[in-house]
């Protein structure tokens, strides 16, 4: 779906830094090892945000935003906004982020931008990666 939102993105998978987040080789290496592996799985098209962005990203209001994308085609952030029973300015911002994030993309439709999901799958890099599995002690 990404494609066809952002055509400037060439690939169908993102890996997203949060805003605080210095770009760690190590995390952004994990987080592309964790795309190519589960990209293959049947999860379609993946975003892997980096554990900073999700904390930033998943307020309630923003879940309640993506949950109405998920599960309901809008026309507009109007009509997403009477959908929340919520301000259009404030879904307006809150929507910000999330393009920011790269969790929401906009599809110009002639008279108004329809807010869509991005990406098919939306996860979290591990908080903790072990080079060396745990004894079963």
């Amino acid at each position: 779906m990404v494609g066809d939102i952002m055509a400037d993105n060439q690939s169908n998978h993102s890996i997203v830094a949060g805003t605080g987040e210095v770009a760690d080789p190590n995390r952004v290496q994990t987080r592309l090892e964790i795309e190519k592996a589960l990209s293959g799985s049947g999860f379609g098209d993946l975003l892997v945000l980096s554990y900073e962005s999700v904390r930033e990203v998943f307020t309630p209001k923003r879940r309640e935003i993506i949950e109405v994308l998920a599960t309901e085609r809008v026309s507009s952030v109007r009509d997403l906004a009477d959908r929340l029973d919520r301000n259009p300015g404030n879904v307006s911002r809150e929507l910000d982020l999330l393009v920011e994030h790269e969790v929401v993309g906009y599809i110009d439709n002639g008279t108004a931008k329809q807010p869509v999901l991005a990406h098919d799958t939306i996860i979290s890099e591990p908080l903790v990666v072990s080079s060396e599995p745990r004894s079963a002690e």
